[in-house]
């Protein structure tokens, strides 16, 4: 009855147009396999002279009957999986051997072969990375003029709708007044209310705590670049306010 074995080897030489390799059956020094069969799943660029395999022999009393299924070394860096004839570049021309997809700042990367699209998405989400802007020094005023908070400015391709949020974290100087809040685009009110109404923006319910409130709506904005802007001022009547964080975020 065979008896199949794995020997041990060393890869001499591959010739890839028949897909077999020469190898040394160790640990004999002078015992050497020509024409031994590769396995198909193995990589051309992966076999080189000096490489040690696994030689498995259906059986061992017939060297012919051999066959290389597993190729190995210690590598000198990670191993980058090739991928051959992947068409790329402006010009159109075959990236072969070897190739990295680093994502670039969107996290996304599309590539096509053969018909077939890949795509891969590094950034946890859809979309590009939201814009943001944060305060946290302390701001302090008592007049009724309208205060800039925070201010992103960007640049679109295209146009998108957009979700803008805001976040104050802040006390009033007396009771039952607070803050209007307002979204400025270009120097124009957006939102979210137009116009401001009292009872309707963010009203502490006591002097002696900080309150934080939350405001967010969507908004279509036009290709081109742009500044947003979060203000307020004091509502219902005029006392000290007290901000001690805001934040301003964009998100496609």
């Amino acid at each position: 009855m065979e008896s199949a074995v794995i020997r041990r080897g060393i890869i001499q030489d591959f010739n890839q147009t028949n897909w077999t390799a020469t190898v040394q059956v160790l640990p004999s020094q002078g015992n050497y396999l020509a024409s031994v069969q590769v396995a198909k799943h193995l990589l051309a660029a992966e076999i080189a002279a000096g490489d040690h395999c696994a030689i498995l022999f259906f059986n061992e009393l017939n060297p012919d009957d051999a066959l290389v299924v597993a190729v190995y070394r210690v590598p000198s860096a990670a191993p980058v999986p090739p991928v051959t004839s992947l068409t790329g570049d402006t010009g159109g021309a075959a990236l072969t051997g070897a190739v990295q997809l680093v994502p670039g700042p969107s996290g996304n990367v599309s590539i096509s072969e053969s018909g077939q699209q890949i795509i891969i998405d590094a950034s946890g989400g859809s979309g590009s990375p939201p814009l943001v802007d944060t305060n946290a020094s302390t701001v302090t005023f008592n007049d009724p003029d309208f205060h800039i908070l925070n201010q992103l400015t960007f640049t679109l391709g295209a146009s998108a709708t957009f979700l803008a949020l805001a976040t104050l974290h802040f006390r009033f100087g007396m009771a039952g007044a607070g803050l209007h809040v307002v979204f400025l685009l270009d120097g124009v009110q957006i939102g979210p209310q137009q116009p401001p109404i009292p009872g309707k923006d963010a009203l502490v319910t006591q002097a002696s705590e900080a309150q934080m409130f939350t405001f967010a709506f969507y908004q279509t904005i036009a290709a081109g670049t742009h500044t947003l802007q979060l203000q307020v001022n004091v509502a219902l009547a005029v006392s000290a306010a007290t901000i001690y964080w805001s934040q301003l975020a964009l998100k496609a």
